[in-house]
């Protein structure tokens, strides 16, 4: 229904019009994904009491409360659980475990390019 407004205080949306919806953020990280798409367009900048940003989408709002819920849980980056490592002591614990205890050394000789 027309003025009615899903999100919270980093980002929220309303419809304005059938088809047409506003999202408003104060997250510099959620504007800029707005900006990126090439079906939004800003419509307002508030500058007074911090960073505030309005986009119109040609929409339905169930469209915007996908978006929000969406980019909500994904603050982290895609590949950010591909960026934490493991320690080297706990990588050797590891297999320690997969090989029953048991560790194999090998040793390399000569400059490794098999010469």
């Amino acid at each position: 229904m027309i003025g009615d407004t899903i999100g919270n205080s980093a980002i929220s949306a309303w419809l304005v019009a059938p088809g047409v919806c506003w999202i408003q953020t104060s997250s510099a990280l959620h504007a800029r994904r707005l900006s990126q798409r090439s079906d939004t367009r800003m419509v307002g900048n508030g500058v007074v009491g911090g960073f505030l940003r309005t986009f119109e989408v040609q929409r339905p709002l169930s469209w915007a409360k996908r978006f929000i819920r969406s980019h909500e849980k994904n603050e982290e980056p895609t590949n950010g659980a591909v960026l934490v490592q493991e320690s080297p002591t706990s990588r050797r614990e590891k297999k320690l475990a997969r090989t029953g205890g048991l560790e194999i050394r090998t040793q390399q000789t000569g400059d490794g390019n098999n010469n």
